[in-house]
């Protein structure tokens, strides 16, 4: 009968964790081991919900690829999130695939809204404030060769 109790127990935890929002199944099952129960019961747990179709690495990813760039992360730090919740590959390139054209266009938008106006050419500032946004976006997980194409050469 505790088997059962723990199952139960186990299931309770899981749906309740989804309803407040998507989990990956590598998140699931952390979390589930962390209330420490027992890993046969974590793996009949999470089996049921994906049959159930209630928890799904590819929503998962969908949803989270959207809440990042939304949020201003670059490629890279949305990719090293994704992997590090246990998304494989295939997913993360379904999801995250998309041209240079919309990450400079994403980058652009992230500095306006952090920096305002876009970077002025030309004055004694120019070269410091071109590195200050460089590494912003740096930070925000944006490849060099998106920075360079979006702030332009660097002067100064």
């Amino acid at each position: 009968m505790k088997g059962a109790e723990e199952s139960r127990d186990a299931y309770q935890v899981a749906v309740k964790l989804l309803s407040r929002r998507e989990h990956s199944i590598q998140e699931l099952r952390r979390k589930l081991a962390r209330k420490e129960f027992s890993n046969g019961v974590i793996d009949a747990v999470v089996s049921n919900l994906q049959e159930a179709d209630l928890v799904s690495d590819a929503r998962y990813a969908e949803v989270f690829v959207r809440s990042r760039i939304n949020r201003g992360d670059g490629p890279m730090k949305v990719l090293a999130s994704l992997r590090e919740r246990g998304i494989d590959d295939v997913l993360i390139d379904q999801f995250l695939h998309y041209d240079d054209t919309f990450w400079i266009s994403r980058a652009n938008r992230v500095l306006e809204k952090k920096f305002g106006q876009r970077l002025t050419r030309g004055d004694e500032t120019g070269s410091n404030d071109w590195g200050k946004r460089a590494r912003f976006l740096a930070g925000r997980g944006f490849a060099a060769e998106i920075i360079y194409r979006s702030l332009g050469p660097q002067h100064g």
